[in-house]
């Protein structure tokens, strides 16, 4: 599978299976983000894309530790190209700014 593999199975994905049936993306980070903020209010408020960069953090972790060899897993590769896509757009979607921007 190539790099273009890639990128098409995580289109294909997230605009046809999981988007039909956890909806959109923001919004269901949102959700995440809601349930962190209980169970971890001492690192509120979490927002979409922060749970896009946690589960992205989760991929790179099964990578790291995986049995069969780092980097080999498609499933890992899909999804967190899909992650980091979809921080993108949560970020952009709930108008998030770098704070270590300068104006």
């Amino acid at each position: 599978m190539n790099r273009q593999d890639i990128l098409k199975k995580g289109i294909e994905l997230t605009n046809g299976d999981r988007n039909a049936t956890y909806g959109d993306i923001t919004e269901n980070m949102k959700g995440m983000a809601r349930l962190l903020d209980v169970l971890m209010p001492e690192k509120a408020p979490w927002t979409a894309a922060d749970c896009c960069t946690v589960l992205m953090a989760n991929k790179l972790a099964r990578e790291l530790n995986s049995p069969q060899g780092r980097y080999t897993h498609e499933d890992n590769a899909v999804d967190g190209t899909v992650y980091w896509a979809s921080r993108y757009e949560c970020a952009n979607k709930e108008k998030l700014t770098n704070p270590l921007q300068k104006d």
